[in-house]
This record gives structure tokens, C-alpha cells and sequence, in this order.
């Protein structure tokens, strides 16, 4: 290790090969840079770009980088600039088969640099305005602001450290799409038109993963960021006319549903934005009542969902959208309640029972439907993709969040309810690959993982173990999570049973932990420094029996 460190706040690599060390420390727009070649050859730095990049000189020690490229899925333009400004002369600016050569005037540099996506100007504004010393010394700072909001004593054999990673992950989304202008206002670029406006603005944050478990817990330990994010979601709503569901940078329209609907009205319970509530409310409703011409915003199939309360075969993963909106009535209803909105409550609660409409009392499982009304007639609870987003109707018939007691209702009661749960968590991993034609890695980490149907691996399951605490077994509540935490989460290279995605993975850890929550930063219990990776070995039953 005394070759390489790899911090939340701090980067050193030294290359045996070209005797070069180097140290990195990360800044909100950009980061300061420190090189140093050992036998005193002086440094050249070479630029690569999947993009066309252009470098333009702007004096001895500064130069200024532009890439174009376009947003993925609006087509918008888009321009990256980036500012380089050296401790040391620019001795010569060649392009080489595309990439650019910076040759330098000495063997060691210290190297400032900075990104807008405003402007040059901007780029310049946004340089550290501390050396590297002290930009170490605010990143580490800001760092731990965030990871001592907790206390944490280990009361048995554990290992702290996977706890510690699960939470420098969840810390890097979403992240920040505003800059500060001179005068110390936020500002942000409106990709749906490329103008420049006030405000802050966040990106790269999928809501269909992370109002599950990054946002409940975002609001627990970081109330004041929340608030801040919502401003943002608000913002991408002024600008567009719908709150965004995939961020990144722009709407991406992708997977099921309005989510973010969950983190707002998870916000409205707890108190978190009164003086945002009733706009939020608008936004809320402009979303679910407005189509998109381009089909990107907001709920897609509405037409269909208003008129039949669910989408159609016609439409792709339908049930999962159907359960997805009926969700987000749910959440609709609730803040309308909250601000004494009575009609648009009752009409939003009502809406909110549509996932009744797919339910199959013959099978026991959500399935689709035609717009008929019929059932699609080659159906498989094994089958993945096709009426059901990244996962089964085994996962996906349990979707209901917002109401588990219809659900138990519909099952026929808690002791079916309860066998349904029991045979997801102890049947064969089975699936089939009808919706995607191919294996998709969520299948993959099913089947390797002894936890039979779960799926603990993604989204769809997360809320699957707490499940048990509404039937007739509560206490498998406690047993499961225990067992997941340490056969799926491994404080090793293995680390989660899948991709964790917008920092939306179930933390876990391999041993005892009591983690207490406070609001201020005294008697610190964690550094920047202790985030590392050892490995462990867990010898909990693979299985939960009855």
C-alpha cells in the first residue's frame, strides 16, 4: 500500500514504470493535481477524449478545454469545458493521433483544475482557489462532515468497514449539475433549451432505485442536503413541465413509473419542505396528467392507465408500470391530505387500488393484461423482462408498497400471504429469459445466490425480508436480514450481490454493530482514512425454514 492510496477525499498512484507519482484530491467542480517524475525528467501530460476535444491556449500556465457531444436521450447540445492551470510553463501543445501532448517545464507540477458546463468563464471561476494542501485538507473535512453523522459501537465480533463503504457510496449520489456565478448565485444550464438560469439543479440519480433506500436515509442523516435536492428536482420541473424519474444528465425516461413522487411524499411526512409542499403538489399532478409528445416525461401509456386503470400487454413492462403508478396515487393522495386537499386526496387514494386490476386470483400473481381484460395466455412466474421490469411476477407480485394489507386481502390472508413468502425465499432459482432474449446479470445473481426467489440483488426485492413482519412468521424478519447481511454483503472485493446503483444498495455488514444517528459532528467516530477493505467469513444457514 505504500504505492497506492485510495481515499474518499484523497488519490496517490506511483507508477513503477515511468517513476511518476501522483496525487489527486477531488474539488465540487473539479480537482488540484499533484505530479512529480522521481529522476527529474521533465513531465508531459497527454490528453485522450472520446469526444472531439479542442485545447486552447490561454497563457503561459493555462489552458482551456471545450468537448461537444449531445444529451442521450434529447439529442440537446452539450459543451464540457475544463480549465488546466500548472505551477509551471507550458512548454508546447501538440496533438497526436487525436490525443493531445502538454509538455511541461519541470519535473514535478502542481495542476489546478476546474469544469463548467456554462461556460469558459465559468470554468475559470470554478478553479480551487486553494492550493493542494488545502484543498486536501476542505475535501477530507467535507467528507467527514458527512460520514461522522454517526456513532457506531461494535458490540461483537464485526467488521466495520463494509458499513463504512455502503455509506461513502451512498454519499456520491446525486451530484451537482449547478455552478456559483461571481456574485455567489447558484445557476444551472436548462438542457431543454440551453439558456442559463437560477437555481440549483442535481443529475445522475435514477429514482426508480433510490426512493427505496438512498432517499430514506438521506432524509435521516442529511435533512439539510434533501432539502436542498428537492429544490433541484423542483428546478428540472420549472424548466421542463415534469419531475424528472432518470437523471443524467437530462431525463433519460427510463424504467418504470414517477418515483420521485415516493421521495416527496416521504418528505411531506416528515416535515422536510413545508415551504416547498405546495408546489411540489402541482408538480406531482402536472406529472401524472400531462403527456410527454416525445414519450420521455412523465408516465408513459397514460391515455391507457387513465382509462382502464392499467397499462396493456400493448405497452412494455406493464405491470410494473401499473404498480409503479399506483404508488405514486398513493404518495399524490397523501400530500394532497396533508394540505387539506380533500378531493384531489380521495380521488388519488381510490386511484391508488389499480394494482388490483392485474392481480390473478387463480395463480396468485400480478400478470398482464390485454386491453380487453384478458390475462396474457403464455405465462411463466419464472419469466423475466417483457410485463415486468428486471425481475419476475414472483418479485414483482409483492410490489405493492403502499398497501400490504389489500395485498394479504387479495392472497387470500396472512397464512397465504406468509407461504407465498416462504416458498419466493426457499424455491429453486429458477427464470426464464422470454423478455430479454439473453441472460441479464440480475438473473445471474438469482441464480448463484442461496436465497432461492429473493433477488436481493435488485430493486424490486429490497423490501421483500421486511415483508415477513406482516404475516404469521415476524421474527423471519430478523433471520433474513441477518443472513443477508452476511452471505450477500462481503467486506471484501465480492462486496455487493449486484450492481448498487445510485448508491441504493442495502448497506450490510458481517458482524454486530449498534449505529446510533446524530445530527452534529462531536467525539467523531469515523475518518476518511478507515475506509478499507478486508475480507470475512459468514456460517449463517443458507436457507429460512419454517
Amino acid at each position: 500500500m505504500d504505492k497506492a492510496s485510495f481515499q474518499p477525499h484523497y488519490l496517490k498512484i506511483f507508477s513503477l514504470r515511468y517513476q511518476i507519482e501522483s496525487q489527486l484530491t477531488p474539488t465540487c467542480y473539479g480537482a488540484s493535481i499533484r505530479l512529480e517524475q522521481k529522476q527529474g525528467k521533465v513531465l508531459s501530460l497527454y490528453l485522450h477524449a472520446a469526444d472531439e476535444l479542442t485545447v486552447d491556449r490561454v497563457d503561459n500556465q493555462t489552458l482551456i478545454l471545450r468537448q461537444e457531444g449531445q444529451t442521450e436521450t434529447n439529442k440537446n447540445p452539450l459543451t464540457m469545458f475544463t480549465v488546466l492551470r500548472m505551477n509551471t510553463d507550458i512548454l508546447a501543445v501538440n496533438q497526436e493521433d487525436g490525443d493531445w501532448r502538454i509538455d511541461l517545464a519541470d519535473s514535478h507540477a502542481e495542476i489546478q483544475l476546474a469544469t463548467s458546463f456554462i461556460s469558459p468563464s465559468q470554468a475559470l471561476l470554478n478553479l480551487p482557489q486553494e492550493d493542494f494542501e488545502g484543498c486536501k485538507a476542505s475535501a477530507q473535512a467535507d467528507w467527514e462532515n458527512l460520514l461522522h453523522r454517526f456513532d457506531i459501537i461494535e458490540t461483537g465480533e464485526a467488521n466495520r468497514t463494509f458499513f463504512d463503504h455502503c455509506l461513502y457510496r451512498l454519499f456520491l449520489f446525486p451530484q451537482t449539475f449547478y455552478e456559483v456565478d461571481e456574485s455567489g448565485q447558484a445557476i444551472h444550464k436548462d438542457l431543454a433549451t440551453g439558456t442559463v438560469k437560477p437555481g440549483v439543479l442535481f443529475s445522475n440519480n435514477g429514482f426508480w432505485d433510490t426512493f427505496r433506500t438512498t432517499f430514506p436515509l438521506i432524509a435521516l442523516i442529511i435533512p439539510e442536503h434533501y432539502h436542498r435536492f428537492l429544490e433541484g428536482f423542483l428546478n428540472n420541473y420549472r424548466d421542463t413541465g415534469f419531475l424528472p424519474k432518470w437523471l443524467a444528465p437530462d431525463e433519460r425516461g427510463m424504467m418504470p413509473g414517477t418515483l420521485l413522487d415516493g421521495i416527496i411524499a416521504d418528505s411531506a411526512c416528515k416535515d422536510m419542505a413545508p415551504d416547498l409542499e405546495e408546489e411540489l403538489l402541482q408538480a406531482m399532478l402536472e406529472t401524472a396528467c400531462k403527456s410527454d409528445p416525445l414519450g420521455i416525461n412523465g408516465r408513459h401509456g397514460l391515455a391507457q392507465y387513465q382509462e382502464l386503470g392499467y397499462l396493456s400487454t400493448d405497452h412494455h413492462e406493464s405491470v410494473s408500470h401499473t404498480l409503479d403508478y399506483a404508488y405514486s396515487d398513493f404518495c399524490i393522495s397523501s400530500c394532497a391530505e396533508k394540505l387539506g386537499k380533500i378531493e384531489i386526496a380521495e380521488t388519488y387514494k381510490a386511484a391508488s387500488q389499480n394494482y388490483r386490476h392485474l392481480f390473478d386470483a387463480e395463480t396468485g400473481y400480478m400478470r398482464a393484461r390485454d386491453g380487453q381484460g384478458n390475462f396474457r395466455p403464455d405465462f411463466s412466474p419464472y419469466s423475466w423482462g417483457r410485463d415486468y421490469a428486471e425481475c419476475s411476477a414472483i418479485q414483482a407480485t409483492l410490489g405493492v408498497l403502499h398497501d400490504i394489507p389489500g395485498l394479504i386481502q387479495l392472497m387470500g390472508g396472512k397464512e397465504a400471504f406468509s407461504n407465498y413468502l416462504l416458498k419466493a425465499c426457499q424455491e429453486a432459482p429458477l427464470f426464464e429469459t422470454t423478455g430479454y432474449g439473453y441472460e441479464i446479470h440480475e438473473m445471474s445473481e438469482m441464480a448463484t445466490a442461496p436465497f432461492g426467489q429473493l433477488a436481493i440483488s435488485n430493486q424490486p426485492s429490497f423490501h421483500i425480508p421486511y415483508l415477513f413482519r406482516y404475516g404469521d412468521y415476524p421474527d423471519y424478519t430478523a433471520l433474513l436480514i441477518k443472513t443477508l447481511r452476511q452471505k450477500a454483503f462481503h467486506p471484501s472485493w465480492e462486496a455487493y450481490p449486484g450492481d448498487e446503483d445510485n448508491g441504493s444498495s442495502q448497506p450490510g455488514t458481517s458482524g454486530q454493530l449498534s449505529v446510533f444517528i446524530r445530527p452534529v459532528q462531536e467525539n467523531q467516530a469515523m475518518t476518511s482514512e478507515s475506509l478499507s477493505l478486508t475480507t470475512s467469513e459468514s456460517t449463517l444457514p443458507k436457507k429460512i425454514n419454517g
